[in-house]
This record gives C-alpha cells, structure tokens and sequence, in this order.
C-alpha cells in the first residue's frame, strides 16, 4: 500500500497516534491466534494452542485489561513455562509492514510528535522489543492497555490527549480498527485513518490465494499465506526466485518433514543426486542431525542396484542398458528392450549377482 493517500489526513496534525498491532507491525499468520499453534508445534507441547486460547478467555473474567501475567495465571500448570517463550517468539516473528514503516519515517522526518497505542496484553518492555526488532525509533511514549488498565474505546485516547497537552484536532490516529481507531477518535475530536493491513491488502490483490485460505482455513494454510504476503515487498525480484520462493521452499520443506517423520531408525541415509539435492539441503537446515551422505549417481544405478525388481520393465531395461555400456559380464549377448521379459527370465542368476556387486560397491 502506498502511503501516500495517509498524507492528506495528517499534514496539518501536531502529533500521530499510531496503532501497533497489524499497523505498524505484523506476524507471519493471518490469525493472531496461529502464533498458539506454532508455539504448540514447534515446542512440541500438546493441547497448549487451545488451553493458551481459553486461559486468556477466563482472564480477562477477571480483568478485562489483563496482562499475559493473569493470563499464565489461568492457564494450566505444565503450560506455564511457555510465558517467557511466548515472548521469545512474538519478537522473533514480527515484521514490520513496509508502507506503514514508509509512513512512520516520513511523520518522523516532518518532525511530528509520534505516539503509540494498542490494546495488548503484552508487557510494555516486550512491545518496545518488538519495536526495536523492526526498527522503529523516535516514538515518545506507548500507551498499553493491559498497563494503562483502560482500552481505547474506555479511556486509553483520553490518556493519550491528557499527555499530548494539545487541542484533538491537532491529534490524528491512524489504526486498523474502524471502530477504535477510527470511530472512537473521531468522537473524541480527533482526526483519524483507518489503516488497511497486510493481510487485507494482500488477499484484495491475490483472490486465488484468499480462495485457497478460506477453503483450507488452518494454521498451515495460515502461515503459507503469510509468508508469501511477507516477501510480496521484495523488490527487482526475477520470476524464477518468485516460483521458488512461493511454491519451491514450501515443497521442498514439506518433503524434508515427510523423510525425517519416515526415517524411523535407519542409521544412515543417502541422498541421491541430482533430484534430492535441495530436499538434502532443506532437510540438512531443518534437521539434519542423522548421519547421511550425498550419492553422485543416476536413477538407473539406484533402480538397478537399490529397487531391484526386475519384474519391473523400466528396472530391467535399465539393467540391460548398464551390461551393454560396462561389459559385465564378458560375453554376455544383451538384445533389445522389447526382449526384456525372456532376458530376465533366462539370465535371472547373473543379474542378481551383478545387482549384488553393485549393491555393496554403494557401501549401505
């Protein structure tokens, strides 16, 4: 999204009021609540996404304006060293959204007052975090609801116009919520712009993948999603680096999740060029912590040596290719493909023999 059309709005405001969350910064979820799930996968921790979820859920029965504190007080007791993990993850996996950053630096540089002000339950320290990692400076204060006790629409504006110390029309809010960050500054007296986010803006312009997320709405389809959204900014990117990064690595990931979810105790496993080389590399990024080797070879010395089911015409023909370019062994008369049955049939006892040859050559 261009800034530009923002700029109207506000060149005449003293100070910015900018939202935080899904404004200024983004996740590589379409969900908020995907960051559970992640946390459950990843940390291979069952039952944390939807006992995370419930925890806030009774918390804020408590205290509206709760804090991640109250939240992990609710929560069941094996969950509770997730908190500080939770934390960990939310800075790491937050990105600024580029527009709204463009946006932001320009109010900087016309030397406009700038505020902050979100309804979170995350600690004031850990949002400055965030900020930090998606380099935003030069802000004055943020205002936080679960530390302000007040939301946006129940008295967070009223604060940030206390502090401002100026008339509210000289204050514009720019947020994602058409309600509090728009309606509820309005009615205060303020100017305000409805900022639209990533995840809106993305699936206006990419139907097919808006298609794709409402038909499979999971967390899978949540984070594909996302991280394409996120490399959407990149910029003079060729279409063969589009292709990879768009369907290329999610490939590539999922085979390297299937072979370590299927290697079961093999002590050893062989890669074979030149097919499974990427599937080698994204499996060796991911995992990679069993003994494995990369195998300078071709599909028919692996069908040959590795498969070796003659009864299979594609394997038998390869063999026959193999005898006829190596000599081995000598004297031995190979006929045409179309020959393939009988040859198997009345040459069985030395194929398998030179199969097992090559089999042991291959040291697996």
């Amino acid at each position: 999204m261009d800034a530009e059309p923002a700029l109207g709005a506000i060149e005449d405001a003293e100070a910015i009021a900018f939202d935080i969350f899904d404004t200024l910064i983004t996740r590589p979820f379409m969900r908020p609540r995907d960051l559970f799930l992640y946390l459950e996968n990843e940390f291979s921790i069952s039952g944390f996404a939807e006992a995370r979820i419930d925890a806030e859920h009774e918390a804020r029965k408590i205290d509206r304006e709760t804090d991640l504190d109250g939240i992990y007080d609710c929560i069941d007791e094996r969950y509770r060293p997730m908190k500080d993990t939770e934390i960990e993850e939310e800075i790491a996996l937050s990105f600024s959204d580029p527009a709204a950053k463009e946006l932001y630096e320009r109010m900087r540089n016309l030397g406009k007052r700038i505020v902050l002000v979100s309804n979170m339950y995350l600690p004031p320290e850990a949002i400055g975090k965030i900020l930090d990692h998606c380099g935003y400076a030069g802000w004055e204060r943020m205002f936080v609801s679960c530390k302000e006790k007040k939301s946006k629409r129940n008295g967070l504006y009223a604060e940030v116009l206390g502090y401002l110390d100026i008339d509210p029309e000289k204050v514009t809010v720019i947020g994602d919520s058409k309600d509090d960050d728009f309606s509820v500054p309005i009615s205060l007296g303020m100017e305000a712009y409805r900022w639209s986010p990533m995840s809106e803006r993305y699936f206006l312009s990419h139907p097919k993948e808006a298609k794709y997320f409402r038909k499979y709405p999971g967390y899978s389809a949540s984070a594909i999603a996302a991280m394409d959204m996120l490399f959407q900014g990149e910029k003079n990117e060729s279409y063969w680096h589009c292709v990879s990064r768009r369907f290329g690595g999610i490939i590539c990931t999922a085979f390297a999740r299937f072979i370590e979810d299927n290697a079961g105790d093999s002590q050893k496993m062989f890669f074979l060029s030149r097919d499974s080389y990427l599937a080698m590399k994204a499996w060796e990024e991911l995992y990679g912590s069993r003994d494995h080797g990369y195998l300078h070879t071709s599909r028919m010395i692996a069908k040959i040596f590795g498969f070796r089911d003659f009864s299979n015409r594609d394997t038998a023909v390869s063999m026959m290719h193999y005898l006829n370019e190596t000599g081995i062994p000598e004297g031995m008369q190979i006929p045409g493909p179309r020959q393939w049955k009988a040859f198997v049939s009345e040459n069985r006892d030395e194929i398998e023999r030179v199969a097992d040859a090559g089999h042991k050559r291959f040291g697996c």
